[in-house]
């Protein structure tokens, strides 16, 4: 099934169909995502999430593009613990609001 899900994605996305791509859940959750970039890696979800608060219910954070000091680390473990490549000190972050004018 997931495979299914997977190939029709990929037809309506070759085919430049964007909207056959996803389902009705997936765009609507997109309508409610906000990207940031440049979050510095000292800031952890709870501040971000207080900070970003007073806009709407934050119903989520995800922080990406972390980059682990050592190769044997998972990015998860390499966040949590503070044991990043301390060449790179900013990461992305994407908030889920409950409501999409929160993001606008």
């Amino acid at each position: 099934r997931r495979r299914q899900k997977k190939n029709k994605r990929l037809r309506s996305i070759r085919a430049r169909n964007i909207t056959g791509a996803f389902d009705k859940k997936e765009w609507e959750e997109a309508s409610r995502t906000l990207f940031i970039a440049n979050v510095p890696l000292t800031a952890k979800r709870t501040s971000l999430s207080k900070y970003l608060q007073r806009f709407g219910k934050v119903k989520s954070i995800r922080i990406r593009s972390v980059i682990p000091e050592r190769k044997n680390i998972t990015k998860r473990v390499a966040y949590l613990a503070g044991k990043t490549n301390p060449a790179i000190d900013t990461a992305h972050a994407y908030v889920v609001y409950d409501k999409p004018e929160a993001v606008k």
